[in-house]
C-alpha cells in the first residue's frame, strides 16, 4: 500500500495528486512513495478514489525499483 496525504510537500519522495472528476478524491493528495506498507485485506475499506493509469504506473515503478524485483 502507498498511503496517500493532503499535505502537499515538495520532496521529491511523494507524487502529487491533482483532484479531479476521474479520480473522486476529496482533496488533491500526494502518494507517499516513501512509505510503502503492507497492509491485512481485511483492514481495506471502500474505495475512496482511483488515481488513475498513468499515476498508478509511475508508481508501481517506484515500488519495483525500491523493492529490487
Amino acid at each position: 500500500m502507498v498511503p496517500l496525504t493532503r499535505t502537499i510537500r515538495d520532496n521529491g519522495a511523494e507524487v502529487f495528486i491533482e483532484l479531479d472528476a476521474v479520480n473522486v478524491l476529496s482533496s488533491a493528495s500526494a502518494a507517499q512513495r516513501q512509505h510503502i506498507r503492507s497492509v491485512a485485506t481485511g483492514r481495506i475499506g471502500g474505495c475512496m478514489g482511483n488515481v488513475g493509469v498513468s499515476l498508478l504506473r509511475q508508481l508501481r515503478e517506484t515500488v519495483a525499483v525500491i523493492m529490487d524485483v
